[in-house]
């Protein structure tokens, strides 16, 4: 775990700190959804990353008992198992965008593009 943890401290401060110089008018379009364990208690470094940026426009904590994820593991896994492949995670799961002001304007992040989102990664009617 101390590897993954060094990872996302790493890439979610990056990320979120990534558009710093992106929100002039001219500026293309950006645009970035992360989908990260939802370390916040305590707070991971990489979550107080995300949650103190300046281009988080919106967060969704998914609980982990309303959603799965397809291992990467899928093509080592025992016949019985590759049906399905989806694994319950270890702890809720973190949806945040992060946008510059450019897509801002070109993608908003609606109340209804959140519930989708939250809906979409529901399978907690899949088996394990």
């Amino acid at each position: 775990m101390t590897r993954l943890t060094a990872l996302l401290d790493g890439n979610g401060s990056n990320a979120a700190h990534q558009t710093d110089d992106d929100d002039d008018d001219d500026a293309p379009p950006l645009s970035v959804v992360l989908v990260v364990p939802d370390w916040s208690a305590p707070p991971a470094p990489f979550w107080r990353a995300i949650m103190g940026s300046r281009h988080l426009v919106r967060w969704h904590s998914l609980p982990k008992e309303r959603h799965r994820y397809v291992s990467g593991r899928q093509h080592t896994l025992p016949a019985a198992r590759k049906n399905h492949g989806y694994e319950l995670g270890e702890t809720a799961t973190l949806l945040a965008w992060l946008q510059n002001a450019a897509g801002r304007k070109r993608w908003p992040v609606t109340d209804d593009v959140v519930r989708r989102q939250a809906e979409a990664w529901d399978v907690s009617d899949c088996s394990l």
